[in-house]
Order: C-alpha cells, then sequence, then structure tokens
C-alpha cells in the first residue's frame, strides 16, 4: 500500500537496486551466523530485541552485523533458498555482511545515522534506492 506523505533519510547506496516494502527495524547489531535461523529467516538470536521477526522479503534496518564472516555465506545462503531479505540498511557498514549483500544482490545502503533508524518505526512502509542511498519512510 503505497502512501504519499512521506519524508527522505540519506545513506550512502552500495548495492543498486529499488525495493518497497515493510521493514523491520533495530538499533541493535545482528549476527547472521547463528543469530538468523538458515532455513526460514527468522531471527533467533538469544535476547535480540527482535527475536522471533522474520526478514525473509522485508527491509532489514539495523546497526550492523556483528561476528564472524561466516554472515556472508548466510545471506548468500539465504537468497539461494529465497529467505533472503530485500534490501539491508545499516548504520556501520559490516563488511562480511556487504559482501553477502553483493554476492546475493541485494540492494544495499549504509552509513544510516543512528537518529535516523531510530524515527523509523519497525514495520513501516519504506522505499529504499540502493544506487542514491535514499531511503523513503511513508508516513502513517
Amino acid at each position: 500500500m503505497r502512501k504519499n506523505k512521506y519524508r527522505v533519510i540519506k545513506g550512502r547506496g552500495v548495492y543498486p537496486g529499488i525495493v518497497e516494502g515493510e521493514a523491520i527495524v533495530t538499533t541493535e547489531s545482528i549476527s547472521f551466523l547463528g543469530g538468523v535461523n538458515q532455513k526460514t529467516g527468522e531471527i533467533i538470536e538469544f535476547n535480540h530485541p527482535l527475536k522471533g521477526e522474520n526478514i525473509a522479503g522485508k527491509i532489514f534496518m539495523f546497526y550492523s552485523g556483528r561476528g564472524s564472516v561466516g554472515s556472508t555465506s548466510t545471506i548468500y545462503y539465504l537468497k539461494l533458498i529465497r529467505k533472503n531479505p530485500s534490501a539491508l540498511v545499516m548504520v556501520i557498514p559490516d563488511p562480511p555482511v556487504v559482501f553477502g549483500a553483493i554476492l546475493a544482490e541485494i540492494p544495499t545502503i549504509v552509513d544510516v545515522s543512528v537518529e535516523d533508524l531510530k524515527s523509523i518505526k519497525n514495520h513501516s512502509h519504506v522505499r529504499i534506492n540502493g544506487e542514491s542511498g535514499e531511503i523513503f519512510v511513508y508516513e502513517d
């Protein structure tokens, strides 16, 4: 459902593509290896505020990746089984996550401010442009 009123947040585009949909948002970091179910896309990381949410087909917005280089293969595998997020947005670019997104051809934006990330409600309707780094946040 597209809405008329929106605001624009700017980051740095890393991998091109335009995606519109539901955003899963947290200001916490996440470990893709062990923190995301590799068969379903569900967040399973112990004590993570988004535990139980599913990122498959969603625009996943988070602080940064955490952990090992296993994030690269986890993101790529999720793409192979069609359980990947439709786009990634991060405050701090984590190299294994960014590399996984590029391999999986997932539109990605980095260098979004923490304040801007905090201003986006979980489950908001957003549109991202991975080339220009623009995030359109649709208002209720």
